[in-house]
């Protein structure tokens, strides 16, 4: 009769852990989706990063642009997508429960991002959007801070840089 009992108590206790489990997982059909395009041109943009703030979610742009977060809890959010050489964006919506909502983003050329050059090791010109790697860039106020005379004066205060002098 104990042994029963207690097998009986275990399988109530089972059974709700069990319930719990599948009721923490059960997919709630709360999606945001939509696509990024260029403000300008009005091209679709593959590889950006549109990520939920707040929590630790993110995905990329597929070939065609587009994103979709799904299974989201109900309730508000905020997507910020970034890409190099546009201004991020940030827009807010809500969704509830078995409900998908669309939030497209049109981001804008940083004008002053797309233009700027890199000085590379072979001693040519780059232009910032077609350089491969970017390792730092400099403004005319870091020379001012540190009392640079020249080019070379101001260089010196950057780390993985070496001035020589012939």
């Amino acid at each position: 009769m104990i042994h029963r009992t207690l097998t009986l108590i275990a399988a109530v206790i089972l059974a709700a852990i069990s319930a719990s489990a599948n009721a923490a997982n059960t997919p709630t059909d709360a999606n945001i989706g939509g696509h990024v395009i260029d403000k300008e041109n009005g091209e679709h943009i593959t590889g950006c990063i549109v990520k939920i703030l707040g929590s630790n979610l993110a995905t990329m742009t597929d070939a065609s642009g587009h994103y979709v977060f799904r299974d989201l809890r109900p309730g508000d959010y905020t997507l910020e997508v970034s890409y190099m050489g546009y201004s991020n964006l940030k827009k807010s919506t809500s969704v509830k429960s078995h409900q998908t909502v669309e939030l497209n983003f049109e981001i804008e050329p940083d004008a002053f991002m797309l233009d700027q050059v890199v000085v590379t090791s072979s001693k040519t010109e780059t232009r910032r959007r077609e350089s491969a790697s970017l390792v730092n860039v400099l403004s005319g106020n870091t020379f001012l801070n540190v009392g640079a005379c020249s080019l070379a004066d101001g260089l010196d205060f950057q780390p993985g840089v070496r001035v020589e002098n012939d």
